[in-house]
């Protein structure tokens, strides 16, 4: 199992990067997105940046900002939304990323209710999402779809659909499914993407539960919210998970992320399957 943390794309990305090595993480789940962040600054910046990786022997894991929406109804908004998800794979090719999250972010952050609505966004994501996955396997890299919510905006059965149908793996956000449910869905996500060897991603934060437009994806540290850790990785351990963990806890004091890695390393050492 590998640990990773996320750059703040509000902080110079050699800053983030020279931070996130000097504390011992394996990689950075690098977000690309403004301000400091965007793909043009990025691409500027490779050959400096893919030095001060290889200076802390550090791997890399893209990610491309969670607000595109691929499946929005207007053609021309959906394509310049798909233009700029292709330029940041090209870009992550480049530096011979291998693993890359895109979110399904349904339109305007609520998937139509109507039926035939909701069909036709999810018919319009898929569309984009086959084009990105075109894109990616040009460089060797693999796209993993990220949850959004426990199974509100789109359902355990639609996440798969969308997985199977575009040739995507899955990305469990564990601090996600905790969101919109009566009941934290991480262990329905692991039964399902686990046994079917899809799941190639985890992203871990605490959270007290709460809806992702009531603002509760909070992004605390391990064992500030409500959230059963013990439990979700004896779960990933049973499913044979050993892959990446980016632990995404964004507070100001950067010493609760090192606190939560820390956490989840005992975690993982002390759960035997």
């Amino acid at each position: 199992m590998k640990i990773g943390a996320m750059n703040n794309p509000y902080r110079k990305i050699i800053d983030e990067i020279e931070f996130i090595g000097r504390n011992g993480f394996d990689y950075i789940d690098l977000t690309v997105e403004k301000p400091e962040a965007h793909p043009e600054k990025i691409e500027e910046n490779i050959r400096e940046i893919l030095e001060k990786i290889g200076e802390y022997g550090l791997e890399i894991i893209g990610h491309t900002p969670w607000y595109l929406e691929l499946g929005h109804p207007y053609e021309n908004v959906r394509r310049a939304f798909l233009k700029e998800a292709i330029k940041i794979i090209g870009i992550l090719g480049k530096m011979n990323v291998k693993k890359t999250t895109i979110h399904p972010i349904p339109t305007a952050f609520g998937i139509y209710k109507r039926k035939t609505y909701r069909e036709k966004t999810i018919k319009w994501m898929i569309e984009s999402l086959k084009r990105i996955v075109e894109c990616a396997e040009r460089y060797g890299m693999i796209i993993v779809i990220e949850n959004i919510d426990g199974g509100k905006n789109l359902t355990l059965k639609e996440y798969g659909e969308i997985v199977e149908e575009t040739g995507c793996f899955f990305n469990l956000d564990i601090g996600h499914a905790n969101l919109n449910v009566k009941e934290n869905a991480a262990s329905k996500f692991i039964e399902y993407f686990g046994k079917r060897g899809l799941l190639k991603h985890v992203h871990i934060s605490d959270n007290f539960g709460g809806s992702m437009r009531g603002g509760w994806d909070l992004h605390l540290p391990l064992g500030a919210g409500r959230i059963d850790f013990k439990g979700i990785v004896e779960e990933l351990k049973k499913v044979g998970y050993d892959e990446t963990i980016t632990v995404e806890v964004f507070s100001k004091d950067r010493e609760y992320l090192l606190i939560s890695r820390n956490k989840l390393r005992k975690i993982w050492k002390e759960i035997k399957i």
